[in-house]
């Protein structure tokens, strides 16, 4: 990528902001970048996810019962890069 280590890089300049494009478009190239689905149980007063409970279980804090939302979003695949 032609980096080096002896000069002061500003996060705002156009040479990092190209950088940063291009690294983008080769990890969404290669796949490790993907659109996906979550659902989970959410809470839209306090605007919280509570991941460890099934639909209509009440909020630990408030009591109120919690609804099942879903939402595209995208996805970045860690697996591809773990130890077997």
């Amino acid at each position: 990528m032609g980096l080096t280590h002896d000069d002061f890089i500003r996060t705002t300049s156009d040479a990092t902001s190209r950088a940063y494009r291009r690294c983008g478009r080769k990890i969404r190239d290669n796949g490790f970048i993907y659109k996906g689905t979550y659902t989970g149980q959410y809470l839209r007063l306090r605007r919280a996810l509570h991941r460890r409970y099934r639909p209509g279980d009440p909020c630990p804090d408030c009591g109120r019962p919690t609804e099942t939302v879903s939402e595209e979003n995208y996805y970045f695949k860690l697996s591809a890069f773990q130890d077997s």
